[in-house]
């Protein structure tokens, strides 16, 4: 026994005391807002000390074998910095979604307009929360040492905490420190059995009057039989593990926490200085080298010769001497580890069926369980996220052995106010973003015909507008395929259609009295007309005399509006035609004539005043019968008109999310491509999130700004994939070949979502019994068809 075991031991040691109240099963002394616990007080160990750390799970199993490597040296190099002074317990915790969770994804919007739809928006939501019996898992840390005080271990645990922060991030995880109000509601959560409707507890009041926490989070009885127990009315069995292969699938620790129970996976950690490890080490080398020697002489006073030891004395040499270089060559670390397990049932016959199945999947891993006899209480506690340990079935591993027990399974993302983008197809649970929370909230949506991207986005409109007022958010589409008319007009908004012969018109020289008002209203202008006479004047192309010339016009046609604070009258394509008529340059003639079509001839669409006032907010203007010759025309003129309307929102305080289908189509010409990757970047500056959604990948990534977009965006939505774009995101985003099946042959409305630096593979399924199926739905035959005006 080595001297840090000989200590951790001796510390461990309870005192023995009687238990009359369920209470006192609880190991747990003093509590604290920061969340540092007193578990147990001494005087020759001092005081020993805990907190809880929350660790941002992995999508570990949908990685390629490679990244599996660098995770599984990155979390090895985790292990190796926990401090051999203190020990640490690395828990997987699976309990049920409760009811206020299920509360705060649903939405809670008061417009009567809304409430048909919501409710079967919220009824939906639910489904999906509780599919898989509604089972949430989560990976915690809890660290205890033995301090003088709580100012020590205070201190202590600041250090930790930027340690392991600095660590985790290396494999692109995280962790969160617990208060001492989330420890204590995570204790309730597993004493009390997901109980709801219970008065919160007040930590605050708790502290100042001197109550104990312990009346909180303790169920209402419990009672402890040899090989089971019963907290309340649910029934429990703690188990420990007694064995384990040499070689250990990484998924071991996934495979036995799948059955959908609650439970409790721990893992107690002991490492052992490196000075320490190396000399038992060296001791052990010896004692089988002394062992071989006493054989080898026996061998010899017998007259028998033999060359080569037996083979078990042979393995037993390489062991150590293996063992002995893993410490010394190979930063490998000793580590003692105790690994329990509690599981939770209804019934005791449900408990039976579950430990039959739990240790059956630890078998086919080859690992074998004990049911812990007598010491149901020990096992408890010591599963329990506190930081004691009363089981002594203690293994010896170096750090690669303890990382096979890979906690990490998949990346959740649920984020405080975030809409709903679907379920994680690994864990099933709900995805919740909030694109503001983002470097960038800009969204690209990708995918082949069919796939599912506008049935996709439409949820998410219908999610936003759901979870928020109508001061709050406003949504803008721009729709070339007339597919959201219906969706638009069952939520009250307004539906604005253009076509060449349409009486609705909007004109391309607006300029709002707060046109970019960091900038100069005229240059920002100017830089719009270059995109649109670039589009108007196509194939030629503009030089040097046709842009500064475009500029001169630009400025002679809005001076004066503009100086009269953008009131009045305001100028339109024809007057910009009759003045560059009215320039003495050649190539002035030569645009002016480009042009005429688009001043005052049949594609006049955007060169007459302004005359929709929609005051609405969801607007989606219907481009679909514009026609290839003004398509593209039509979304910049949109695009400059929205502009103008971000910036009243803006003001008044409200985000403007902006939906563009088949926006490949602003990046076919130079200018029009800045134009719009100018607006695309800027869209945060004023409150404003873009999101692009387009079938034609490849066209997309051809354009030098369209590629920029798709590598810098956070959130990226990527559904089923053709190979040639497939292959190109996989190269430009650092897709793995395990996540690239996730956009081969998929299913419509599934897919890879990437959200910041994770990649959560995601589905989407819509009951098609629904009312809002049949508002999001474009598969023939199950549409709502829109005729248009």
């Amino acid at each position: 026994m080595t001297k840090t075991l000989r200590t951790v031991k001796n510390g461990d040691k309870e005192k023995l005391k009687a238990i009359r109240f369920v209470q006192d099963s609880i190991p747990l002394e003093e509590f604290s807002e920061d969340g540092i616990f007193l578990i147990q007080s001494g005087k020759k160990y001092h005081n020993k000390y805990s907190a809880v750390y929350q660790l941002k799970d992995i999508s570990y199993l949908s990685l390629s074998d490679e990244m599996q490597r660098q995770i599984f040296l990155a979390w090895s190099a985790v292990l190796n910095v926990l401090d051999p002074g203190a020990t640490s317990k690395i828990s997987v915790i699976k309990h049920k979604i409760g009811t206020a969770t299920l509360e705060k994804f649903k939405t809670h919007n008061d417009n009567p307009q809304y409430q048909e739809l919501q409710k079967e928006y919220n009824k939906i939501i639910v489904q999906k929360a509780l599919q898989g019996n509604g089972m949430i898992q989560e990976v915690y840390l809890t660290v205890s040492v033995n301090k003088k005080d709580r100012d020590a271990a205070r201190a202590f645990f600041l250090r930790t905490t930027s340690t392991l922060q600095t660590q985790l991030l290396k494999l692109g995880s995280g962790c969160t420190q617990l208060t001492g109000k989330e420890r204590l509601e995570l204790l309730h959560d597993i004493y009390c059995g997901d109980k709801e409707n219970e008065a919160e507890f007040d930590l605050k009041q708790a502290l100042k009057t001197g109550s104990s926490a312990k009346n909180y989070i303790a169920p209402e009885s419990m009672e402890f039989e040899t090989d089971y127990f019963k907290m309340g009315s649910m029934y429990g069995r703690a188990l420990v593990m007694h064995s384990y292969p040499t070689y250990l699938k990484d998924s071991t620790v996934s495979d036995i926490c799948e059955i959908n129970r609650r439970l409790i996976w721990s893992m107690d950690i002991i490492p052992v200085p490196t000075d320490e490890a190396v000399n038992e080490a060296e001791k052990r080398a010896t004692s089988v080298e002394a062992n071989i020697s006493k054989w080898f002489q026996k061998q010899y006073n017998n007259k028998n010769y033999a060359m080569e030891p037996p083979y078990d004395l042979k393995q037993q040499r390489e062991q150590a001497q293996e063992y002995l270089t893993d410490l010394t060559e190979r930063d490998q670390h000793l580590m003692y580890a105790v690994i329990t397990l509690v599981h939770f049932a209804d019934s005791k016959q449900q408990l039976d069926d579950d430990t039959d199945s739990i240790m059956a999947t630890a078998r086919t891993a080859r690992c074998k369980f004990n049911v812990l006899r007598w010491q149901q209480l020990d096992g408890l506690n010591t599963a329990l996220p506190l930081g004691v340990r009363r089981v002594e079935d203690i293994m010896t591993l170096t750090t690669e052995g303890v990382a096979g027990f890979m906690p990490f399974k998949s990346m959740e993302m649920q984020e405080e106010n975030g809409f709903c983008y679907g379920q994680n197809q690994i864990s099933k649970n709900l995805i919740m973003i909030d694109p503001k929370s983002k470097q960038s909230d800009n969204c690209v949506v990708l995918g082949i015909p069919g796939s599912g991207k506008s049935m996709f986005m439409k949820w998410v409109i219908l999610n936003k507008i759901l979870a928020t007022a109508n001061d709050q958010h406003e949504i803008i589409i721009i729709d070339p395929e007339r597919e959201y008319a219906p969706l638009v007009k069952a939520l009250g908004g307004s539906v604005v259609y253009f076509s060449t012969n349409s009486k609705t018109h909007i004109n391309a020289m607006d300029v709002s009295s707060g046109y970019n008002a960091s900038d100069n209203p005229i240059t920002t202008k100017a830089e719009f007309m270059l995109s649109l006479c670039e589009h108007l004047m196509y194939p030629s192309v503009l030089g040097p005399k046709q842009k500064s010339l475009i500029d001169r016009c630009t400025e002679l046609v809005l001076r004066d509006y503009v100086k009269n604070g953008c009131t009045g009258t305001a100028p339109t394509l024809m007057d910009f035609y009759e003045a560059m008529k009215q320039q003495p340059e050649q190539e002035a003639k030569d645009i002016a004539l480009s042009i005429e079509i688009y001043a005052k001839g049949s594609l006049s669409t955007f060169a007459k005043q302004t005359n929709i006032d929609i005051s609405n907010r969801i607007i989606c203007f219907d481009i679909h019968e514009l026609g290839d010759s003004l398509m593209s025309i039509g979304m910049l003129v949109l695009f400059d008109h929205i502009q103008n309307r971000m910036i009243q929102n803006r003001a008044k305080g409200t985000t403007t999310s902006i939906i563009n289908d088949e926006f490949y189509l602003m990046f076919q010409r130079q200018y029009t491509s800045e134009f719009f990757y100018k607006m695309w970047k800027r869209g945060r500056k004023y409150g404003a999130d873009y999101c692009g959604i387009t079938q034609n990948v490849e066209d997309l990534l051809r354009s030098p700004d369209g590629r920029s977009i798709v590598s810098t965006s956070e959130l990226i939505i990527m559904l089923n994939q053709a190979p040639i774009d497939r292959d190109q995101l996989a190269d430009l985003l650092d897709i793995s070949e395990n996540q690239q099946e996730y956009i081969t042959n998929a299913k419509p409305g599934s897919g890879l979502l990437k959200a910041g630096g994770v990649m959560i593979p995601f589905e989407n399924d819509i009951p098609r019994d629904s009312k809002i199926y049949q508002l999001l739905t474009t598969k023939p035959g199950e549409a709502i068809y829109d005729s248009g005006e």
